[in-house]
């Protein structure tokens, strides 16, 4: 096991699947860079009714760092 912290980002989301976007590039141009520590996103999904969840698979599903929960 790494000697490297664990960071947990947790990032409510509500009716947001337009900034999901920018948030992810932002996340990764700040955070995802850094070689300090490990950098992990868990978005949490509270009963958006837009297309936000659909969004956060979509980004889970092509980067690990990033997870959702819907509430």
């Amino acid at each position: 096991m790494s000697d490297v912290p664990v960071v947990t980002v947790l990032t409510p989301v509500y009716n947001e699947a337009a900034g999901i976007a920018a948030y992810e590039e932002a996340v990764r141009s700040a955070l995802f860079s850094r070689t300090d520590c490990h950098v992990q996103v868990l978005f949490i999904e509270d009963g958006s009714q837009d297309e936000s969840w659909a969004r956060i698979c979509e980004l889970a599903a092509r980067d690990s760092r990033f997870r959702g929960i819907r509430l």
